[in-house]
């Protein structure tokens, strides 16, 4: 891999810890139900694919759309999982 997409790849893969903990930690402050439903929400949106002139292939826009569907099923379980551990940490300084 080169230089400039493993920076890229990198910077993404920090941001997405940083954004899995800053969620996790404000689900785990949540109720159980509340927090469900919310990562249920999360995986349930349809992708979008950014604005750009001419027409659309439904080929890219089905693959688009399922590869966006299994990074936040993937998403929502590290962040149910690191959660989870969260809300274990609450409950043992309790």
């Amino acid at each position: 891999m080169t230089a400039a997409p493993l920076d890229v790849y990198s910077r993404i893969s920090a941001l997405e810890f940083v954004l899995e903990v800053m969620l996790a930690n404000q689900l785990a402050g949540m109720s159980e139900e509340v927090s469900e439903r919310f990562k249920r929400d999360l995986v349930s949106r349809p992708s979008h694919l950014p604005p750009r002139s001419g027409p659309v292939d439904a080929e890219v826009f089905q693959e688009l759309e399922r590869r966006t569907t299994a990074d936040l099923e993937n998403f929502s379980r590290k962040v149910g999982k690191r959660e989870e551990e969260i809300r274990a940490t609450f409950a043992q300084n309790r």
